[in-house]
């Protein structure tokens, strides 16, 4: 595993959860 490409993975996804109508 990259922690770098999970990071970044995370962050989106929270993003993503976080602000559903975009």
């Amino acid at each position: 595993i990259n922690f770098g490409q999970l990071l970044i993975y995370t962050v989106i996804k929270f993003v993503s959860d976080a602000d559903p109508e975009a």
